[in-house]
């Protein structure tokens, strides 16, 4: 890809590239940018003239980097330059310079009547003549961007004489010097001065008009406002008068308040005493409780049971997993529909099944029966508890005739195996398989 860059410089545009030939495409794209009439544009290269249509596409250049010069030829901007200055003496002047075929400046003092104005008009030889720093230009309009940049710089300077003015640019091209521009006063004109005197007149009497409209209009604002005065002053008087009756309901209001804030401390007080005792007997409540289960438990156990903690009741494998794994000392409690508890108790930790089948050691394993008081302790502790997918828990894991005791969601049953040596199925109360109401774990402390 061309690499183009775009130069403006008065109403000559550069385009400089690097490339081996130039493309129809780079122009309508140069065209495109610069918003210009492609039908207007001529193209120069080396000096010599080129057509768009027939040439550009065909012409071939030898030199890594070439310069085109696009000429606008319906160009039409003017270039001015508009700016105030201050003589010695603090007077402002309003200066213009128009770039066309001559260098047209004009300097008009500024806040005095008549105007005073001074101009001159210069052509390019001229200005050659007067100083080397025009002899590098073809025309007036070229040199717009070096004087433009002066003015940037603050180089310019006024200096003021009785009937005449100059213009002075203070420029360093090797050594100082300065550019001098001599402006003539204008001589006074008895018409002008006479059209603008009319026109400050009508001028006077139009800013007179509108002041007696705007004088009007003040007038008819202080009737709108001695209107809504008076209104405000009616509505005012008007809540007065509801303030005075607000503040004696509220004065009603306060009493009742108060009544009814004395109501609220004795039912508070009422309700804080019947809190504590409700907080009182639920504790009490929940201590017979535990009590009541640490003695139905105590009989399965050589040891006194210290503490015992309801951690789950449901049938959701999910929960259940999440309350009870990584738990040791649970003992899970089963009741049929016919009122009948059993279970089973492990002391090893409930670890987390990852495989479709684990089987958990635990020297101390048992499966009960409640009602009847019958215990069964474990025979093979390398097959104590068994945990798969399906299950909730499963006492016993012989892979030839399954669990001893195992609680599901569907099917719930007891096989007669030799893990735990119950072969009449006295845990569950003489039943193989069996629905269950309730199924709860307890974590204990021993």
């Amino acid at each position: 890809m061309a690499e183009i860059a775009f130069l403006y410089n008065g109403k000559t545009t550069i385009i400089q590239a690097n490339l081996n030939d130039i493309f129809r495409d780079i122009c309508k794209q140069f065209v495109t940018k610069t918003q210009l009439d492609l039908e207007g544009l001529l193209f120069l290269y080396n000096g010599n003239q080129l057509n768009f249509d027939l040439q550009v596409n065909q012409i071939k250049i030898n030199s890594k980097k070439i310069n085109i010069l696009v000429y606008d030829n319906n160009y039409s901007e003017k270039l001015s330059l508009k700016f105030i200055l201050k003589d010695i003496n603090n007077n402002e002047y309003d200066i213009t310079i128009d770039f066309s075929e001559n260098l047209d400046i004009k300097a008009e003092y500024k806040d005095i009547f008549p105007k005073k104005i001074y101009k001159n008009s210069f052509n390019l030889e001229e200005l050659k003549n007067k100083s080397k720093f025009f002899k590098i230009y073809d025309e007036i309009r070229e040199f717009y961007n070096d004087i433009k940049s002066c003015l940037d710089q603050k180089t310019f300077f006024i200096q003021t004489y009785e009937k005449s003015l100059n213009l002075v640019i203070k420029k360093q091209v090797g050594i100082a010097y300065d550019i001098v521009f001599p402006l003539k006063e204008e001589p006074y004109n008895l018409n002008d001065i006479a059209f603008e005197l009319v026109q400050r007149n009508l001028n006077l009497e139009k800013n007179n008009n509108e002041l007696n409209c705007k004088i009007m209009n003040l007038e008819k604002n202080y009737i709108n406002l001695e209107n809504n005065n008076n209104e405000l002053k009616l509505k005012n008087i008007n809540l007065e008068k509801k303030y005075n009756e607000l503040e004696e309901k509220n004065i009603k209001l306060e009493k009742k308040i108060n009544e009814l804030y004395e109501k609220y401390e004795l039912l508070q007080k009422k309700y804080n005493e019947q809190f504590e005792n409700q907080n009182l007997n639920k504790l009490i409540s929940n201590q017979i409780e535990k009590q009541n289960l640490l003695s139905k438990f105590q009989f399965l156990f050589d040891k006194n049971i210290n503490d015992i903690e309801l951690i789950y009741n449901g049938f959701d494998r999910k929960t259940f997993l999440e309350k009870c794994t990584e738990k040791n000392n649970l003992l899970f409690l089963a009741k049929d529909e016919e009122g009948n508890e059993f279970g089973g108790y492990m002391s090893s930790k409930l670890l987390k099944n990852t495989k479709n089948e684990l089987i958990i050691k635990d020297d101390n394993a048992f499966i009960f029966n409640l009602k009847k008081k019958k215990k069964f302790k474990i025979i093979k502790p390398e097959n104590a508890v068994n945990i798969y997918d399906d299950y909730l828990i499963c006492f016993g894991g012989d892979c030839e005739f399954g669990n001893d005791l195992y609680i599901n969601l569907n099917e719930t049953g007891m096989n007669t195996t030799d893990c735990y040596g119950d072969t009449k199925y006295e845990t569950t109360n003489g039943k193989s398989l069996f629905s269950i109401s309730e199924f709860k774990v307890y974590h204990l402390s021993l």
